[in-house]
């Protein structure tokens, strides 16, 4: 199969076949995706549970083809592709495929209609009571079970059937259904069991230790100990140095993770917030509260790349100082829905307060607005749940390299800001816990070694900040519950 077309195009629809796909269907990813070329016409066809769907991509076709890939390598490659228009070749032989532009070649593996077996019926509807804290434990250790495989680590549904004080729950991940079986003992006095196999679960480990030695074939002669493990929002949490209670951070990236160390005891979260583990050093394990925004730095790239307005992220910074004030305008990036503190799936995109006045400036100010904003709603919430005000907030990412976001920032939240001087805190934070669990250093060193580059103090008055803040609420009203519900 060879086709023309663009790479904003492919990756758009790709996106777009993605969201269809999790709305129409109880499996909440998009597991394969078919191509199909045919008279001059290309479909993208979901393959998951929704097989009907199909999203038209405006391309040229030269050879004509069916191939069946799956959903996020393709979208992978799609990040990967030079930005305008690409020709594309798909060769296929038996389950290998090679996509071949330009250069460029990238190999994947299809997938067959076969490969998606139906899911086993549910036994009747029955009403059963679980404690909320075990059966949500037991979600991630099925989740976990059915992410074996590294080159599909998506789990997409979990099929729950009850019968009699036994709960049977299937997990579904995007390659194979019904990979993973587990079955939850639930007595009637209300205590809770989950027999789970040993085998299908991962050892618990604390984030720094010894873990493993590399090979010194594999790492130019060295052996080197691996010494700290991390999900990507801890390990910058921990590379900002927030290792008391109270203390928070925020990663401005496509999207913003707004983290608050929560100490010994895991917090309560409320809806649109989520409770995880910071880190566990020994036997005292932190916890934090997590916010998950999606969209912020991702709607300045729609600027650049869907409305055309700017030709770098870097030109907003000046747009939005050339404006005395918003005039009103305010943008609501739900292009995916609201994440944290709202999560609304059917929120829209939306920009309000448009006039025959308002220009490229307004709309980029708008856009950072709505950063800072988003990450205010965040603070906010998890301020309620901890019952503690937040002092200042540390900044890193990609984002924090524009000063009028940061002041900003400052402005509307009420407290400094203060940026690292280490912009990609996770990769940091990653080497820090290594290097305590090496014993390079301690982890009162942790603390002591964080610098900054900059502190943003606020300088708003209390009566802009309101009045601020209550046109972006208004504003996000108008966003909420846009699209169907089916």
């Amino acid at each position: 199969m060879k086709l023309s077309t663009t790479s904003s195009e492919l990756l758009g629809q790709l996106q777009t076949a993605s969201r269809v796909a999790s709305t129409r269907s109880a499996v909440q990813a998009l597991s394969g995706v078919q191509f199909h070329a045919e008279a001059g016409v290309v479909e993208l066809r979901a393959t998951d549970m929704e097989v009907g769907l199909r999203v038209p991509l405006i391309a040229q076709v030269e050879r004509e083809g069916t191939v069946v890939l799956p959903a996020r390598l393709l979208l992978d490659v799609a990040r990967q592709l030079p930005d305008g228009p690409v020709t594309l070749e798909l060769r296929a032989a038996e389950q290998d495929v090679e996509i071949i532009c330009g250069p460029a070649r990238f190999h994947l593996r299809t997938l067959r209609t076969e490969d998606f077996p139906p899911l086993p019926e549910p036994g009747g509807d029955q009403v059963v009571h679980l404690p909320a804290k075990a059966f949500t434990e037991t979600i991630a250790k099925v989740a976990r079970s059915a992410s074996r495989d590294e080159t599909r680590p998506i789990l997409t549904g979990i099929l729950v059937s009850a019968s009699g004080t036994e709960l049977r729950m299937v997990a579904t991940d995007s390659y194979r259904l019904s990979v993973k079986e587990t079955r939850l003992e639930v007595p009637v006095d209300g205590g809770f069991e989950a027999n789970v196999p040993a085998r299908a679960l991962p050892e618990v480990r604390p984030s720094i230790g010894t873990f493993a030695t590399t090979r010194p074939e594999a790492l130019h002669g060295h052996a080197v100990p691996v010494s700290g493990v991390a999900g990507d929002q801890q390990a910058a949490l921990y590379g900002q140095g927030c290792l008391e209670p109270g203390q928070g951070k925020n990663t401005y990236g496509t999207g913003s993770f707004v983290l608050l160390n929560s100490g010994a005891a895991p917090p309560l979260a409320p809806p649109g917030l989520l409770t995880t583990v910071a880190w566990q050093i020994g036997e005292r394990t932190v916890y934090a509260l997590e916010a998950a925004i999606f969209v912020t730095g991702a709607a300045v790239q729609w600027l650049r790349d869907g409305l055309g307005i700017i030709e770098a992220a870097a030109e907003t910074e000046a747009l939005a100082a050339s404006l005395a004030a918003n005039d009103g305008v305010y943008f609501v990036p739900a292009l995916t829905g609201l994440g944290s503190p709202h999560w609304d799936p059917y929120a829209r995109g939306t920009i309000t307060g448009l006039t025959r006045g308002a220009g490229r400036a307004h709309l980029a100010r708008a856009t950072l607005e709505a950063i800072a904003y988003q990450t205010v709603d965040a603070v906010r919430a998890m301020e309620a749940a901890s019952g503690t005000p937040l002092t200042e907030l540390k900044a890193d990412g990609g984002a924090t390299v524009n000063g009028w976001l940061m002041q900003f920032q400052a402005d509307v939240l009420g407290v400094p800001v203060v940026v690292a001087e280490i912009t990609e805190t996770t990769a940091l934070g990653a080497a820090m816990l290594a290097g305590v669990g090496a014993g390079v250093f301690t982890q009162a060193d942790v603390g002591r070694t964080h610098r900054s580059r900059a502190q943003l103090e606020p300088r708003m008055g209390e009566d802009e900040r309101l009045g601020l803040l209550a046109g972006w609420h208004d504003a996000l009203a108008r966003a909420r519950g846009v699209a169907p519900r089916e």
